[in-house]
């Protein structure tokens, strides 16, 4: 027989160590309970104060010298894909010019921030995308997810990594509106990804999972729903299913989807409902109800050198137009390998 306490005390002595490695990295050691519970971690003053200004100074620089690009996320919402109203960005990475010692200061400070991450949430993270962002006046950038299961992306099983940990370090010496806006519902359970499978949705407070391999007879695979079992009262400790097993030749799929192959994001979500046991129970993770007692609207203004952490997976969010001057900030992902296919996946029979 295993014993689970055993397991159990080996797991809280590594959450114990993580803890301890972001109350040195961070002044606060509650970002792993914040990110694991969907909500957003906020670290004001992480930055000192002159490597905040060097970052800025180094922004705005490369933005003079047409390094910049509009990103048309703003647009979504239009037939136009940019406008007035999108801010500029700029990748980040090897040979780009400008303060390349600032920037490898704040790498070395966020590379900390993802060793104590992945120690304590279990997570292989690797510091895979930078870029600085410049919002003008009136810029601001719509509702959206930084990262969706692969099923609703086109290449998305073709990707080995995926967006984890999202992270913004803002570069504003003063007010300028541009407040980040995030929709946060308290978890009961560890949101945002289980053993690889990406969440997709909401029972009350429970996060739902997209299991993409559920093994049939001779091999085949087909999706599924879950919810981890150790946070549904008497559920045990594995998986349950809230759905029973399709696939896109099952007829309940077919007729969810009207048998369209491609399906946008907001109607994915949709036909997902149709497949859960209880529908009226179940609510997409890009939903936002604000009559809902349960989800709650968090905003932070972008003040000099706070660092932003939240899970890339759980939440929507979005960027209210700036008011005056320029908002400034680093920002990107912390990258966790894609689930593999499971070994029995692809065999010939």
């Amino acid at each position: 027989r295993v014993d689970g306490r055993r397991g159990a005390r080996r797991r809280d002595a590594a959450s114990s160590r993580a803890q301890m490695m972001l109350a040195a990295v961070l002044h606060l050691s509650g970002a792993l309970d914040t990110i694991r519970s969907g909500g957003l971690y906020v670290e004001k003053a992480w930055l000192p104060p002159t490597l905040a200004a060097a970052l800025r100074a180094d922004a705005l620089a490369l933005e003079a010298a047409g390094k910049f690009a509009p990103s048309g996320v703003s647009g979504w919402e239009t037939a136009a894909p940019f406008g007035t109203s999108d801010r500029v960005v700029f990748t980040l990475g090897a040979g780009v010019g400008g303060d390349a010692v600032a920037r490898a200061e704040l790498e070395r400070m966020l590379d900390e921030v993802r060793r104590a991450l992945s120690s304590g949430l279990g997570r292989k993270l690797t510091l895979a995308e930078q870029y600085y962002s410049v919002h003008g006046p009136g810029a601001r950038l719509s509702r959206h997810m930084d990262e969706r299961h692969e099923a609703c992306k086109s290449d998305g099983f073709a990707e080995t990594s995926r967006r984890s940990v999202s992270w913004l370090v803002y570069l504003n010496e003063k007010p300028c509106g541009g407040a980040l806006q995030t929709w946060c519902r308290r978890s009961r359970g560890d949101c945002g990804v289980d053993d690889g499978n990406v969440q997709v949705g909401w029972l009350d407070d429970v996060p739902v999972f997209l299991d993409a391999y559920v093994r049939l007879d001779g091999d085949e695979a087909a999706y599924g729903l879950y919810v981890r079992g150790d946070v549904v009262e008497g559920a045990g400790p594995n998986k349950r299913f809230v759905s029973a097993p399709f696939s896109a030749d099952s007829e309940r799929w077919r007729a969810a989807t009207d048998g369209r192959a491609e399906l946008p994001a907001d109607e994915f979500h949709t036909a997902l409902a149709k497949m859960v046991d209880d529908p009226r129970a179940y609510e997409s993770v890009e939903a936002v109800c604000p009559d809902d007692a349960r989800q709650r609207v968090v905003e932070v203004a972008p003040g000099f050198g706070t660092l932003v952490l939240f899970d890339s997976a759980s939440g929507p969010h979005e960027v209210l137009p700036t008011e005056a001057g320029s908002r400034v900030a680093a920002a990107g992902w912390f990258h966790e390998p894609t689930r593999e296919p499971p070994d029995w996946y692809g065999e010939d029979s």
